[in-house]
């Protein structure tokens, strides 16, 4: 485990926000507050982008394994987006269950534009829409994208709008963090449900991707 006196020439970029260096890698460091939400912390990150991040993959696995243990209990969480999941002592929490229900069971769709399964907005808000695991993939999609760009999906439109464009299939450009990774969250806003990921796979994928850059993390 690597320890704060293991870290050298130390650079502030921000405040409270270091640059340093440990083992001849350039690390990023910062003391996190109790329960950040990811939106507070996003505006940290931004500092962050002229400097080589892959522990941000880490992260993102972090936020997968609370979902996967949602989906192995068969609850969809219908309302994910970066303002739900908090940071706390280095770990990810999902909150906010208000408009949580049981896999395959029916109700009315909820949440932010960006984050909604274009598949449940072709109905009007009074139809019923049954929630599979694939509603939350979509919306973790997006996370994932949001993380890795440090810019809100879709940013200066309105609602509607942002419903209209995804509905007729138009995405946010990729990050070009890492090939591997674009390619899995845009895997997870496929047009088709059936075609994206189960939770438990994105987090083998995000394993992998986190192996192959090892020596970067």
């Amino acid at each position: 485990m690597i320890k704060r006196n293991d870290f050298s020439d130390h650079v502030e970029i921000g405040i409270n926000i270091y640059k340093a260096k440990c083992n001849n890698e350039t690390f990023v460091l910062k003391e996190l507050k109790e329960s950040e939400t990811i939106q507070e912390t996003l505006k940290i990150i931004k500092i962050l982008q002229n400097i080589p991040h892959p522990n941000v993959v880490k992260f993102h696995g972090l936020i997968n394994e609370g979902l996967m243990f949602l989906h192995n209990n068969n609850i969809i969480h219908c309302d994910m987006h970066t303002a739900n999941i908090l940071v706390h002592e280095g770990r990810m929490m999902i909150a906010d269950f208000d408009f949580s229900k049981f896999s395959n069971s029916e109700g009315e769709f909820h949440g932010i534009a960006a984050f909604i399964d274009p598949c449940a907005q072709q109905f009007s808000y009074n139809d019923k829409v049954i929630f599979t695991t694939k509603y939350d993939i979509y919306a973790l999609g997006v996370i994932l994208w949001e993380i890795a760009s440090c810019r809100r999906p879709f940013d200066g439109k309105t609602p509607m709008e942002i419903m209209t464009l995804t509905q007729s299939g138009v995405r946010e450009t990729a990050s070009e963090m890492l090939l591997e990774y674009d390619s899995l969250y845009m895997s997870c806003w496929d047009e088709d449900p059936e075609k994206r990921p189960e939770s438990n796979s994105i987090l083998e994928t995000l394993n992998v991707i986190i192996e192959k850059y090892k020596h970067l993390i």
